[in-house]
Formats: structure tokens, C-alpha cells, sequence
């Protein structure tokens, strides 16, 4: 059977006489818990937030402040020169031009002739995907001479745009088959974030970037011999 409890007046009274002195204390700590949960903690929540986010502000705006003054301590011409040497060096597409241009230098340079161009294009109309690696044009062409003139051959076309290698070379008694890569590498998206600070080109890069600026000057040294070969290709830079 259940009990019953029978709370009566008299009972509450007594009750209170002998703790009222606790009921208003208790009431305001109540009401005090209440508004810590409530408001208090809350509002500390968000003053952190703000402090977190002014120092990222903060950060920010320092490394904003130092990619503008980095940016102008550049030259816009020395950029422009380094930017069309590196792109066409390494064009970011199938550069069919420059690779035409490229033989054509390297033979009238070194005195022999070529013949039976075999070109692996492809689709011209299709980036490649993957722009993490270096994609290539083949192609296998018959260069006229002796083992000396093949050296020539591949040594003049290891200094022309765009870069190439060449994966194979059968001797014959008066030409050569030579079977060549030419390099391309499509640009990756670009993901800017204006809180990375920009850095610098490491000096090893810059070598590079020189390095290709000495196989320029050579190549453009020698275009009016390329523009009077008698295929009538022009120089490319």
C-alpha cells in the first residue's frame, strides 16, 4: 500500500521559522547558478572566440603587411623575364611550335639534316589531369650525318626550348634514328590564401632560372641562323 504524506500548515511553518534564514540565500544562489549557466559562461565563450579571432586578425594583417612590402621590393621586369623563360623552357601545353623550332635550330646549328618526323601529339583539346607530373610529346625523327654530328645534334638541342630528352639513339652508317622527349607541365590550380606569408625563390631555384636564361641567350644568339635554314622555321623566343 502506498503511504501518504500529510504536510500541513503547521508543519511548513515550523519548517520555515526554523530555516528561513537559509531561504534567501539559497534563492540567491539559485538565481546566481542560473545566470552563470545561462549568460555568464556563455558570454565568456564568446569573448574567447573574439580574442582567438583578433589575434588571427591580427596575424593576418602582419602577414598582409609583409607580402605588400615583399612585393614591392620585386622588379616587374625581372619577374616578366623570369616567368617567359621558365614557361617556355617548360611550356604548359603541347608546344608543337617550339618543338619544330627546336630541331630546326638544332640542325642548321650543328650542319645536318633531318627527316621522317614521327610526332605523338595526341589530343590537343585535353589537359592532363594530374598536373603534379611532367607530361612529354614524343617523337622520332632521322638525323643525316655521322656519330659526330648525332652528338652535335643532341648536345645543340639539350640547349634549346622547350627542355628535352632524348631516350634513344640508333647509329647507322649515315643517319641516325633518334627517338626524343619534349617536356610540358600544365600550371596547378591556383589556391591562394591571403594568410601564407610569400616566400622568396630559393637560391638553388634561382640558380636554375639562370642556368635556362644561359640556354636563351645562346638560342637567341643563334636565330638568324635558325630563320635562314632552309625549312623556313623561325626561332620560337
Amino acid at each position: 500500500m502506498e503511504k501518504r504524506v500529510n504536510i500541513d500548515i503547521t508543519i511548513l511553518k515550523f519548517l520555515y521559522a526554523r530555516y528561513k534564514q537559509f531561504i534567501i540565500p539559497g534563492v540567491v544562489i539559485l538565481v546566481c547558478f542560473v545566470l552563470l549557466i545561462t549568460f555568464i559562461i556563455p558570454q565568456l565563450k564568446a569573448l574567447f572566440e573574439l580574442s582567438t579571432n583578433a589575434k588571427k586578425d591580427s596575424n593576418r594583417i602582419i602577414v598582409l603587411k609583409n607580402n605588400l612590402n615583399f612585393l614591392s621590393s620585386l622588379s616587374d621586369s625581372a619577374l616578366d623575364s623570369q616567368l617567359q623563360i621558365v614557361s617556355t623552357a617548360l611550356p604548359t601545353n603541347k608546344d608543337f611550335i617550339g618543338v619544330i623550332n627546336a630541331i630546326s635550330y638544332a640542325a642548321s646549328f650543328t650542319g645536318v639534316s633531318v627527316s621522317e618526323f614521327q610526332l605523338q601529339i595526341g589530343d590537343l583539346s585535353q589537359a592532363p589531369t594530374d598536373t603534379s607530373k611532367f607530361s612529354s610529346l614524343s617523337l622520332k625523327l632521322s638525323v643525316n650525318g655521322n656519330t659526330n654530328d648525332v652528338n652535335k645534334f643532341i648536345e645543340a638541342l639539350y640547349t634549346t626550348f622547350p627542355l628535352s630528352e632524348v631516350t634513344s639513339i640508333n647509329i647507322g652508317d649515315t643517319s641516325s634514328t633518334v627517338e626524343i622527349n619534349f617536356y610540358y607541365k600544365p600550371l596547378p590550380p591556383v589556391n591562394y590564401n591571403d594568410s601564407t606569408p610569400i616566400n622568396p625563390i630559393p637560391s638553388s631555384r634561382l640558380k636554375r632560372i639562370n642556368d635556362l636564361y644561359n640556354f636563351n641567350y645562346n638560342f637567341s644568339s643563334s636565330s638568324e641562323s635558325v630563320s635562314n635554314s632552309s625549312n623556313g622555321l623561325v626561332n620560337p623566343l
